[in-house]
């Protein structure tokens, strides 16, 4: 009997004119795609900046947003948590704003929790510093929210930091070659470490399947 292949979200959660976002999910999803294959993993880009997601203003809270109940009102709102739990685990890939993560993102977490929580998430953030604290509080968000946080949590930071790399990504959206190097080879070992451990989550039995009777 074939095993129904996960589904595994690569969540780009940048939203800037000029992001890198999206080249570090294409880098990602080269680095990861031969052992997804070999697990039965489907990995899916899922863009936060294609929703257009307004700052949360729903009369309902996400608590309360479940099949057969209430339902969020505005369209974006059903599309993205729609989506998200559509899948079986997750790859936020976290840009940090102001040494944090980003409203934007913070704001897309706050749609979610039916059908999100109970799932795994790995972490991978980018900066100057690899985004080290944006990483650090989504860690405690998603955490308290009821979501397994994998570990490594990979920080890929900007060759040479604030220099000629760095300002490359800021203001052109680009990865620079040696950053790219960086994070390909250097961060290798431990993204595919943490998609491992992610892949060891997706496989473990829920606590419903604990329960069930044996055939």
């Amino acid at each position: 009997m074939s095993v129904a292949a996960k589904s595994v979200a690569l969540v780009v959660t940048s939203t800037r004119g000029i992001r890198i976002g999206p080249s570090v999910a294409s880098l990602l999803s080269t680095v990861l795609e031969p052992s997804a294959k070999a697990a039965n993993i489907n990995l899916k880009t899922v863009d936060l900046k294609s929703f257009n997601l307004p700052v949360f203003s729903e009369s309902m809270p996400p608590m309360m947003i479940k099949p057969g109940g209430p339902q969020f009102e505005q369209e974006t709102s059903k599309a993205w948590a729609d989506e998200m739990s559509s899948h079986d685990g997750y790859i936020f890939i976290m840009n940090e704003y102001n040494y944090g993560m980003s409203g934007a993102t913070k704001n897309a977490i706050d749609y979610l929790l039916n059908g999100f929580t109970g799932k795994p998430v790995a972490l991978v953030s980018y900066g100057v510093k690899g985004g080290n604290l944006a990483n650090e509080q989504a860690k405690g968000v998603l955490t308290a929210m009821g979501l397994t946080v994998i570990e490594p949590r990979p920080l890929l930071g900007f060759h040479g930091g604030r220099g000629p790399e760095g300002m490359l990504a800021v203001t052109e959206g680009k990865i620079g070659d040696e950053t790219r190097k960086d994070w390909s080879e250097g961060h290798r070992a431990e993204i595919l470490e943490a998609f491992e451990k992610l892949g060891e989550q997706l496989r473990a039995p829920k606590a419903e399947d604990d329960q069930l009777p044996p055939n």
